[in-house]
């Protein structure tokens, strides 16, 4: 923020900024504080992105607060310029409860997305927009776009989930008209201020809620980035995993647990390679207690997984002991030092699945809410047969 070359921080709360300069060793200075435009004591920050709005080569701020996105351009010091630019979302009676930052359309210049939401009460979260406001490249936006209405209450991100060179939209969802339904999201742009929509989501009667953000990550080393968000309260603790296919759809969840002996209330989610082992990990912030659990990526890629024992079968996936969503994904690798003639897989005893090589790679539908045993056989040029079995409970 101060061009030191040293990261620094900034925060967003109440009607103010705050830039923390950084020293270079993890540690902060004092904050330097902003105050955003309000007459309203009662408006508060809802969210927070950075970038350079204008071009003149100083990163700024952008904010939600109340029904408008304001923006302050960075003087390059560590301090913004007063009093920060401010937009109306022009919805009556709604607020900009998120606002993310992006090229959406390739132009050069930065645009945001903003979730302007929602008529809600206690039993109905319901009459959202999704929103893309182009910017010109001098902090304003003279093409605003609705690319969605009539949404629930939403936490973006724009990234290239992807992976075309052009931004998409990432959220989590919950709508609530007297129960709850909640989801994750993806808006995949076109570079042409046009988008295509996937969704995947659960319903409040599974058990689980979604009170989280999204992150992403190839998290099953398929290729393809994947999708997580918190679980919500249950016990046992956990979060969502959410697949994406190669044509672009979203698979529904499978559940994964932190193994909490209590009812924790999971905050925020994020992913990142923690252990340095190549592989997406994820940490979650839990409430009450403050705790942050991070879980390590223990996944090995269909087909590469490690062989194990010569003459042996290693199943990559399900785990043994998993909860899983059906379908549940197989893989597995067979090991042996003659040709594989044939693969099955086996459902408590009974043939669901077959094929060719060493690398084993099915996906098997299964009734719900109920223990099963997955069993990987295989056969070798030599009539040597191998198999490896786990139990998962199936969701």
């Amino acid at each position: 923020m101060n061009n030191d070359g040293k990261m620094d921080l900034v925060v967003a709360g109440g009607r103010n900024l705050a830039v923390l300069p950084g020293n270079g060793d993890g540690t902060f200075q004092s904050p330097i504080l902003f105050n955003l435009v309000s007459s309203n004591s009662a408006d508060a920050a809802d969210s927070l992105a950075l970038g350079d709005f204008n071009k003149d080569g100083k990163v700024g701020a952008v904010v939600s607060v109340a029904g408008t996105v304001q923006i302050a351009f960075g003087n390059g010091n560590g301090t913004f310029q007063s009093p920060a630019k401010v937009f109306s979302t022009g919805l009556e009676a709604q607020g900009a409860g998120n606002v993310e930052a992006g090229d959406l359309d390739g132009d050069g210049n930065l645009d945001i997305v903003l979730i302007a939401c929602c008529h809600t009460d206690e039993d109905h979260t319901f009459g959202g927009s999704l929103l893309a406001w182009f910017g010109d490249g001098h902090g304003n936006f003279p093409v605003k776009n609705t690319i969605a209405s009539g949404l629930a209450d939403m936490q973006l991100k724009v990234f290239d989930i992807n992976r075309d060179g052009k931004l998409d939209i990432v959220n989590t969802r919950r709508a609530c008209m007297d129960s709850c339904a909640y989801g994750v999201e993806t808006w995949l742009g076109h570079g042409s201020r046009t988008f295509t929509y996937y969704t995947a989501g659960v319903s409040s009667q599974s058990g689980f809620t979604i009170r989280t953000g999204v992150t992403f990550g190839d998290f099953d080393r398929d290729g393809i980035l994947d999708l997580a968000t918190g679980a919500g309260d249950i016990i046992p603790d956990g979060f969502l995993m959410f697949r994406r296919l190669p044509n672009n759809t979203i698979a529904d969840p499978i559940f994964r647990s932190v193994q909490s002996s209590e009812g924790l209330s999971d905050t925020e989610i994020i992913s990142a390679d923690f252990n340095g082992d190549k592989k997406p990990d994820v940490a979650l912030t839990y409430s009450p207690n403050n705790e942050v659990i991070v879980m390590m990526n223990t996944t090995t890629p269909p087909g590469q997984c490690s062989a194990g024992p010569l003459y042996s079968i290693h199943l990559c996936s399900p785990g043994g002991g998993s909860i899983a969503f059906s379908p549940v994904p197989v893989s597995a690798r067979v090991n042996s030092d003659r040709t594989i003639t044939g693969w099955k897989v086996y459902v408590d005893g009974i043939a669901k699945g077959s094929g060719a090589g060493a690398n084993v790679d099915a996906s098997i539908t299964l009734a719900t809410s109920s223990q099963r045993r997955i069993t990987v056989k295989a056969w070798d040029a030599s009539g040597g047969e191998f198999s490896s079995s786990v139990v998962i409970s199936v969701r």
